[in-house]
């Protein structure tokens, strides 16, 4: 005890601590934080910067990859497989970056699109799309290599816009080859661009690929992007020279059948597309674009009967699916469309258009509440949608939302919800949407006309004309020819005087008041007015056609079958060339000279 007392004695009290020595201490841990920080600083920018630089000397096969965020195009280049020779990898991969990091970011791809590259060498094309899904990838490259210096690349593509668009194509190129090597990342990125909705883009690059290494894939892409600029006969000319050295190519023949479909050539399409299952019976997209030419010829048996066939084959074929329910729905099959609705929404269930699809079947089935669901559905769909691919189409950032709104208001005015429609129209102007308010506020008026309200309704579109700064002859005739095309023809016809009223000699005015005659069956009046647009130089071929229903009208077979023959030859792929040949069909048998 006398041990321990001494020993405490001998330690300070803390009041006898000195404050210089506290100050002291304070100072010290000071200094020791001021030389930390900057070292922490430093070492945290070092990671920062330095690890970028660390991973820019690794191989490219050893660098990380990060999976593709939505909206991203992510192109995968992977080890090919082979031994002896020479890997060519590394030069696809940098050709690839060089398409499209620097020749075509900046003109033709302003939405976010990244090349990759793995040491993973797939062996099949199951590989190849097991790696794209774990990366989320648009497209995977891989391939093989030999000795000779040759080599097979092989395009496996997870996101096709249509079941016709190849899911894989397979390239063969020499090894040292500059110019194949070019070849290969233009085609890619031709792929990439028409994946995207580029077709302008997409046309630009094709125009400099060499068509010889791989003819047909070449051929697709580029009838498909002249088909989708609307220019039809240049399609069908693509696919035509490449069926010329290849003519038994079921594939290309099944292009041609599309392209001669979507220009009306309704017989010649059955024959490509008939000729194509001769050579490869057991082709379901074939199947599938037969029924829709069937379809569009007024043959829903047949069409049916296709369609079952490439389901038959291919249950999960979208396009098969999609045109049935849609032909069912033409036939009032409701039930029927409905179970292919379904399904379609089953296999596609961020699609929002098959929503879409289906509100407009309750719509018109009078189900307003299913109807309704199904519309904020799509609109939920289409918000993710726009997300998604806003870099895509940068100057139409609500595209697919504007296009169920306008669905939307369309099927409560059919449903005679007039206020719901209002609201969804003035929704539609508040929000900034993909097309101008003209035409909002053109649907606007339809709605307070339906409603019973005419003044309400003229108000309305004479506020249009007066804030869009339309109020001269060319102002009314379009609005005049918009409420036409509705089957508004009253008010069509007031605003197609007025603007006559301001230019009585304007040829475009004189035929739209001519075919709104027309569709009043008032068939003199619109022939005076097709004929007077024509002396004051119309140059519209479709006013021949109309003279030729006017004359029709009238019980002039003779003039109708003259006009409807030389629309006819002006118009060679009129996208109504089948209904105009029934017309011309009956009028020649009603002729008696």
């Amino acid at each position: 005890m006398l041990l321990l007392s001494t020993r405490l004695a001998k330690i300070p009290a803390m009041s006898s601590f000195s404050p210089r020595d506290t100050l002291a201490n304070r100072l010290m841990l000071l200094g020791c934080l001021l030389i930390l920080v900057p070292c922490i600083v430093a070492a945290l920018a070092a990671a920062f910067y330095g690890w970028p630089i660390v991973l820019s000397i690794l191989p490219l096969g050893q660098r990380p990859v990060k999976a593709a965020e939505p909206g991203e195009t992510l192109v995968l280049v992977t080890g090919l497989a082979g031994t002896g020779g020479t890997d060519p990898t590394d030069q696809i991969d940098e050709a690839l970056r060089d398409a499209v990091t620097d020749g075509y970011t900046s003109s033709y791809m302003p939405y976010p699109t990244r090349v990759g590259r793995l040491a993973d060498v797939p062996l099949s094309e199951q590989d190849a799309r097991e790696l794209g899904q774990r990366y989320n990838a648009s497209i995977v490259l891989w391939g093989t290599y030999d000795p000779s210096d040759t080599y097979e690349v092989i395009c496996t593509s997870l996101q096709t816009q249509t079941e016709l668009e190849p899911t894989q194509f397979s390239l063969s190129l020499r090894q040292g080859d500059t110019s194949d090597m070019e070849d290969l990342a233009d085609l890619v990125l031709t792929v990439v661009l028409y994946q995207a909705g580029d077709y302008y883009g997409a046309d630009t690059v094709l125009s400099t690929l060499d068509k010889s290494i791989n003819p047909s894939v070449i051929a697709f892409y580029h009838a498909e992007v002249y088909r989708a600029m609307g220019n039809g006969i240049q399609a069908l000319s693509t696919v035509d020279a490449a069926l010329s050295s290849d003519p038994d190519n079921a594939w290309l023949l099944t292009v041609k059948a599309t392209v001669l479909r979507d220009v009306a050539q309704y017989e010649e399409a059955l024959a490509a597309a008939s000729a194509s299952l001769e050579q490869e019976p057991s082709q379901a997209d074939t199947y599938a674009v037969r029924g829709s030419i069937y379809q569009a010829m007024g043959d829903a048996q047949s069409a049916l009967d296709d369609y079952k066939h490439a389901l038959d084959l291919a249950p999960d074929n979208t396009d098969a699916l999609r045109a049935r329910a849609q032909t069912y729905q033409s036939l009032g099959n409701t039930e029927a469309a409905l179970s292919d609705y379904a399904r379609l929404i089953e296999l596609e269930p961020e699609e929002y258009r098959n929503f879409l699809a289906r509100a407009w079947l309750y719509t018109a089935d009078g189900d307003k509440d299913a109807a309704l669901a199904d519309f904020e559905q799509a609109l939920a769909l289409a918000e993710t949608a726009d997300e998604h691919s806003y870099g895509h189409s940068s100057n139409y950032p609500y595209q697919a939302q504007t296009e169920v709104l306008e669905a939307q208001a369309r099927a409560l005015r059919s449903l005679g919800e007039y206020a719901l429609a209002l609201d969804v129209y003035n929704r539609l102007d508040s929000t900034g949407t993909f097309y101008s308010p003209f035409g909002h506020a053109i649907e606007r008026g339809m709605t307070y006309w339906e409603m019973g309200d005419q003044e309400q309704a003229q108000d309305v579109w004479d506020e249009t004309l007066l804030s869009s700064g339309a109020q001269d002859a060319a102002g009314y005739n379009n609005l005049a020819w918009s409420l036409a095309m509705q089957g508004y023809y009253e008010p069509a016809l007031n605003y197609s005087n007025h603007s006559l009223e301001l230019d009585a000699h304007e040829p475009n005015s004189l035929h739209t008041r001519g075919y709104i005659h027309l569709m009043l069956k008032e068939y003199q009046a619109a022939l005076d007015d097709f004929s007077t647009a024509l002396a004051n130089g119309l140059n519209y071929p479709d006013v021949y056609r109309d003279m030729a229903d006017a004359y029709a009208g009238l019980g002039k077979y003779k003039q109708a079958i003259e006009n409807y023959e030389t629309y006819l030859h002006l118009v060679p792929y009129a996208q109504d060339r089948h209904q105009v040949e029934e017309r011309l069909k009956a009028a020649q048998a009603a002729y008696q000279p």
